[in-house]
């Protein structure tokens, strides 16, 4: 089988995604109809966490590779990569994306939950921060995932808290029928064949890396980021067609925090083993997690036109892809 094999391997696979994320999507929002939760809350904890298994996954077959295969750079290739690759897209392709589906007008007068954006902000850049000196220090310990898992657990606590004190507004044209156990287990259905797709998505673009010489980590930050970003961007349109912003931008930040601190920080305290990092191959990509936080900030905390806030978003992405680039040239 050649490299053709798997370049079609990877469209079906991403057709495969794309059919279940958007079924996904659909019981998400019952859920959160049926649960009586806002939708920032929604953005943050279901959508956020349903979307980001295929991230789980991947970080995952990672940290399988390092300690049953004994590949020790695996991790800090496919599960850093794809984790650092997929929150940059998150946070500004996702809402640059959902921007596309809102008229210019009511871009203008978008009310932004400050108060909560900030609080999401804030855990996203405190698990950034983590993983960033963790990395440093060239060492990714059980116990700096433990601590990171627990940080996610205590703000999904906190917003659960939160969301019972505030007043839910249900949408009328959703109708629901299903009850909260139909619900849970067509969710679970559906992230299955996510799953599935995404283990061979990493298959696929690991033998085309091979074949293009082209490095596993490049590989991880473009082509599985992208595809396992896939479910949060689907999620995140489908909120903002619904004139649901808010829920659409959190999902963004939410799902980062998510990725970073349980898809990276769980797989860590499971894994039972210390993972080498090698600092100076990775460093810029906190340099484009810092830059695409800022960025996607000015977007949205102050008052601007639509044109510049897809300017935020989109440039400091296309910066990212032409720096990749060079790593390839050279």
């Amino acid at each position: 089988m050649g490299i053709l094999f798997y370049v079609l391997l990877l469209g079906v696979c991403c057709l495969v995604i794309n059919k279940f994320a958007d079924l996904l999507g659909e019981n998400i929002v019952k859920l959160a109809i049926k649960l009586k939760l806002p939708p920032a809350v929604r953005g943050v904890l279901l959508e956020g966490v349903s979307s980001s298994t295929p991230e789980l996954i991947t970080s995952g077959a990672a940290a399988l590779l390092l300690v049953i295969g004994g590949d020790e750079t695996a991790f800090a290739d496919v599960g850093i990569g794809t984790i650092g690759g997929s929150a940059i897209f998150n946070i500004l392709i996702i809402p640059f994306l959902s921007i596309l589906f809102v008229p210019g007008e009511q871009i203008k007068d978008l009310e932004i939950d400050k108060k909560a954006m900030l609080r999401d902000l804030a855990v996203y850049l405190l698990s950034v921060g983590i993983l960033f000196f963790a990395s440093k220090s060239g060492l990714l310990t059980s116990r700096v995932g433990a601590f990171m898992a627990g940080i996610y657990i205590v703000y999904a606590i906190c917003l659960i808290k939160s969301s019972k004190d505030s007043d839910f507004e249900a949408d009328d044209d959703i109708i629901v029928t299903e009850s909260l156990g139909k619900l849970w287990f067509n969710i679970v259905a559906y992230l299955a064949p996510i799953g599935i797709a995404v283990h061979y998505c990493v298959v696929s673009a690991t033998y085309i890396g091979n074949e293009l010489n082209i490095p596993r980590l490049i590989m991880a930050l473009i082509v599985l980021a992208g595809v396992t970003s896939i479910p949060d961007a689907l999620l995140s349109i489908r909120s903002a067609r619904n004139g649901e912003m808010d829920a659409s931008i959190a999902n963004a930040v939410g799902s980062n925090s998510f990725d970073i601190l349980i898809c990276l920080g769980f797989i860590i305290a499971i894994a039972g083993v210390d993972i080498k990092v090698n600092f100076a191959e990775v460093w810029y990509i906190f340099a484009f997690l810092i830059l695409s936080s800022i960025c996607y900030t000015f977007a949205f905390l102050f008052k601007s036109g639509k044109v510049v806030k897809l300017a935020l978003l989109g440039l400091p992405y296309i910066g990212f892809i032409y720096y990749l680039n060079g790593l390839i040239i050279w």
